[in-house]
This record gives C-alpha cells, sequence and structure tokens, in this order.
C-alpha cells in the first residue's frame, strides 16, 4: 500500500483548536478516542530503529547515524530544553502523560510537514525545539482559527503575517499555507532572538505575548535581555505556560521512549513536493487526476480559502511525492476548456447584478447560478464570483458546469436517508458513491474522519435536522434549522446547500458577507417555503 494512503487515516481529522498565537491562548483540547495508527504511520512502543554508516572523515572509529524516523532524529537533536530545569515544565509534562492519547494525536497529524519544518529549522542553524511550536500553536492543525483570528500551524494574527510577508485575499490566506507560513515563522522568531539579546526564552514569550509585553517586562525587572530570566518576569499567564508548554514538548519527544509514549513514526525522508501552477484550477480536480484524496489535497495546501486556486498566476499545489510526477503529466494533458477562469469581485453601490454580468461579458443567470442568488437582489460589500475579464463565454460555461457539479462529479446512485456499513466500506468511499463530502457525513454521524468503520453499522446520509432533499414538503414546514460548518465550508457552498443567498446568511447571523467561518461554528439559516436542500 502506498505510503501516501497508508498516512490517510491519521491525516483527516480536524480538530478544532482555538490555538495560541502570537497573542492568544492555548486551551487544553478535549481528549477523544485515539484512532488505531495506519500502515506507514506506524505506532510504537519499542525503541525506534537506526541505522549506523561509516563516515567519511580522517577518523574511522566514528559513525555518522541514518535514522529511519524523523521523531527519532529530532529527538536526539534537541538541546535547548536540557538547558532549563522548572516546576513549570514538570507541570505541563505531567498533563501530557496524563494525556497521552492527545499528544499522540498531534504526532500523526505532524507527519506530513514535520520533514519539511525540520528541514528549514536546520538550514538556518536554528533550535530544533522551534520546529515543535506547531505542537502548542495549532496542535500540527493548518486550519486551527482561534476567537483572536489567529490562524493557521504557527496562529498568525493579520498584521503580523502581513508584516512579514504572507499576503491574503478572498482566495487564499499565506498564515494558513503550510511551507509559507512555517518560512514566516522562522523570519519571525529569528527577529526576535535578534530584539531580545540571543535570549530564545524571551523570543518564544514575543511570540506569544507581543514584542511589547516582553520588552515592558524586561525593563520592570532592570535587566538586558541576554541576562533576564524568564522565569522571574511577569508575563501574561498564558505566556508564562506557553514557553514550559513547549520545553515539556521537547522533552517528550527527546525521551518518548523512557516515558512509556507512542509517537507516529516519521520516515526522515522528504514527503511534499510543490508543483507550479500556469492556470487556476479547482482543487477537486487537482485530487483526481493526481489520485489524491480531496481532504488530504486539501490540508496540504490550507492556504487555498475557496475551491481552487488563486487565479493570479504564478501558483503552486503542495502535493505527496509519490503523487507529483503523475499530477504534472496529467496537467500537461488538461484541455483548455477544463481551466477555470473565475475572480472575486467586491460589490459596490449603486452595483446591479445586470451591470456586473455586462461588465464581464457574461449573463445574469450564470452569475446567479455561480454564487447562489435566488434572485437579482445583491448587497454592497458583499463579494460575487465572476468569470476573468477576456474569458471566452464558451470557457465560461463549461468551467461552470464543473463548479456546480461539485468534486467528483459524474453518474452517481441517488443519495438515501441512511447507509448500512459493507465489508471494505470507508468514510471516502462511500462520499465518492453518493457524490457526498466525508467530512460532512462524519459530522452528520458525531464520528471522526478516521473512524473504523463496522460492517452492519448505519450511517446517516443527511443532516440530522433535515429531510430528504426529495421532501420539500417537510422542509417547508422546518422553516428555520442550525447548520454546523464543517472543514471547507464557505458562505457560498452553505448558500448554494439551502438555496439562499449569501447576504441572507450574513443577515440572519449578524456577520459580514466575506466573513471567514470556521469548522464547529453554528451558523441559522431560514428556508425558502419551497426549500430543497443541495
Amino acid at each position: 500500500m502506498p505510503f501516501l494512503q497508508r498516512l490517510l487515516p491519521v491525516l483527516l481529522p480536524v480538530l478544532f483548536l482555538a490555538a495560541c498565537q502570537v497573542n492568544t491562548t492555548t486551551p487544553i483540547p478535549q481528549d477523544s478516542p485515539r484512532s488505531s495508527p495506519g500502515v506507514g504511520v506506524t505506532s510504537r512502543t519499542s525503541p525506534r530503529r537506526q541505522i549506523s554508516v561509516p563516515r567519511t572523515t580522517p577518523t574511522p572509529d566514528e559513525e555518522t547515524v541514518v535514522y529511519s524516523d524523523l521523531w527519532q532524529r529530532l529527538g536526539d537533536n534537541l538541546s535547548l530544553y536540557r538547558q532549563y530545569q522548572h516546576p513549570s515544565i514538570d507541570a505541563e509534562l505531567n498533563w501530557y502523560l496524563e494525556n497521552p492519547s492527545y499528544f499522540s494525536r498531534i504526532t500523526e497529524r505532524a507527519a506530513p510537514f514535520l520533514y519539511a519544518i525540520v528541514s528549514e529549522v536546520e538550514a538556518r542553524d536554528m533550535p530544533l525545539e522551534l520546529a515543535l511550536v506547531p505542537i502548542v500553536e495549532s496542535a500540527f492543525d493548518p486550519n486551527a482559527y482561534s476567537p483572536e483570528h489567529a490562524a493557521g500551524l504557527w496562529q498568525f494574527i493579520g498584521p503580523t503575517a502581513r508584516s512579514f510577508g504572507l499576503q491574503s485575499d478572498w482566495w487564499y490566506d499565506g498564515r494558513r499555507d503550510p511551507l509559507a507560513s512555517t518560512r514566516a515563522a522562522l523570519d519571525y522568531l529569528d527577529y526576535l532572538h535578534e530584539e531580545f539579546d540571543g535570549n530564545w526564552l524571551l523570543a518564544l514569550a514575543a511570540y506569544n505575548a507581543g514584542e511589547g509585553n516582553v520588552r515592558r517586562a524586561v525593563r520592570r525587572s532592570g535587566k538586558k535581555a541576554a541576562n533576564a530570566n524568564f522565569w522571574e518576569l511577569r508575563l501574561p499567564k498564558e505566556t508564562r505556560g506557553h514557553v514550559p508548554r513547549l520545553l515539556a514538548a521537547a522533552r517528550l519527544v527527546a525521551d518518548a521512549d523512557r516515558y512509556g509514549l507512542e509517537l507516529a513514526e516519521v520516515p526522515d525522508e522528504p514527503f511534499l513536493e510543490t508543483v507550479g501552477l500556469d492556470f487556476q484550477i479547482d482543487l477537486n480536480t487537482a485530487a483526481r487526476i493526481a489520485a489524491v484524496e480531496p481532504e488530504l489535497l486539501k490540508t496540504l495546501n490550507a492556504g487555498y480559502l475557496q475551491w481552487a486556486t488563486h487565479p493570479e498566476s504564478p501558483q503552486s499545489l503542495v502535493l505527496p511525492r509519490a503523487n507529483a510526477a503523475q499530477f504534472r503529466q496529467a496537467l500537461a494533458s488538461l484541455e483548455n476548456e477544463t481551466h477555470l477562469n473565475w475572480d472575486s469581485y467586491r460589490i459596490v453601490r449603486g452595483d446591479t447584478l445586470s451591470d456586473i454580468a455586462r461588465r464581464f461579458n457574461t449573463s445574469v443567470a450564470v452569475l446567479q447560478q455561480l454564487n447562489g442568488l435566488p434572485n437579482a437582489r445583491i448587497v454592497a460589500g458583499q463579494s460575487l464570483m465572476v468569470p476573468r475579464l477576456g474569458t471566452e463565454p464558451g470557457i465560461i460555461v463549461a468551467g461552470l458546469t464543473g463548479v456546480m457539479a461539485g468534486p467528483g462529479a459524474g453518474a452517481r446512485e441517488p443519495t438515501p436517508t441512511s447507509y448500512r456499513i459493507r465489508s471494505g466500506d470507508s468514510l471516502w468511499r462511500i462520499a465518492q458513491r453518493f457524490g457526498l463530502r466525508s467530512g460532512d457525513i462524519a459530522a452528520w454521524n458525531n464520528i471522526a474522519l478516521n473512524s473504523l468503520l463496522q460492517p452492519g453499522q448505519v450511517l446517516i446520509l443527511q443532516p440530522r435536522d433535515f429531510v430528504a432533499s426529495g421532501s420539500p414538503a417537510r422542509l417547508s414546514k422546518l422553516g428555520r434549522v442550525r447548520y454546523e460548518v464543517s472543514k471547507g465550508d464557505t458562505l457560498f457552498r452553505i448558500a448554494r446547500k439551502f438555496n439562499v443567498s449569501i447576504s441572507d446568511i450574513a443577515d440572519w447571523n449578524n456577520l459580514d458577507s466575506t466573513a471567514t467561518i470556521y469548522p464547529g461554528q453554528q451558523l441559522e439559516v431560514v428556508l425558502p417555503s419551497s426549500a430543497t436542500v443541495n
């Protein structure tokens, strides 16, 4: 079984965490049953394997250690944590030991990103403990989003992200891009390290609490930053826990066998490869031609906020290395008609849908279909999907067909209200069979994406608050429902699902029509009198 397929069961869960960021707090996440590890990302309780080979140096007795497991290599080369002993580190260590499944799941989620992050830290000659910062920031979830509006593996807030070169717009948020945000975070930590005279603990504290807060605390201590004692500074409570939490995580990684902790074994070799793109592409199309599970592709490319890559070139996609060559070959053979040509337009006061249609060489009907608009009413400040200027009408229609068809469109069985599991079934296979999203099925049944399905088990294949789309009379009686946002949802997708407008959802929930929504968020939807759920 290819490594990618073996890795999938542990990559797909989306644990929404209001994790700590440059100036926010880190919650203690809820524990949940740990899934069985996949083959290739193996759980281990015995010592990790390593192979010794001679090193070509003038000293023949010396050896270079070549590791099969990246966690082992990382643990053996951690050094910063060894310089510090403090009761707060012990307290954080004890919490991890009391919640071993939580730490193990984080190491599983880190698997696709870890090699790239460790390599970047090593290239800069920075302490390898910095590769573990996403453990305490986001639990290695690139889609993590906090109430304080920090996002991504490294939990950047907007202003700091922009200061370090992370761009964001309607299509893309660099804070959620695992590779771009890693480079920016290490740039920021390097800057803080210099600002605080080479004191790494102060740099880490400033990453969490903000540079100004730490600088004031150092000033109050009456010492220079180089000599300031982190443990004696008057810092926010969260920051006083943030740094020892990282040092405790480093101690666990370095001595996992001693503590009897299971880490997901990750091969010490590159897993990801970046492929350049010359045109915009639908993410589901990209997943199909690369033979990658759509949820995995979107996790690796979490920076893309919509259903497609950014319309501005050059862009890129991150793929498992094992799939990159196939993707490149398939990409070259794609017909021009399958290239997407969409952009985002922000409505200004005085605009009408017919004006916008004329401006972008399309029709009102196309704009209504693409944006899920039940009528021609639009609101200033709302964003609309529009064809890119200069796009041929035929390509617009072809692209629209693909967009509205959704992931993996094609002939499928009608979707039943429930489904009895058969031997060999998985959420992904069921989703593909009925044209659904595996994340939605998991949410509707209150199970994890990597849950082991048992033959005979019955799954609900529709939202529990709704009835089948074939029963509009029942739906009209419901009138008002509460919808829980799933990973990958946007206001546009939800509006299309319920045949309502984006502006209506925004009004019902006191949101801006361009607001970012996040998994687990509850939205109220008022169903039209003749509603059907798409």
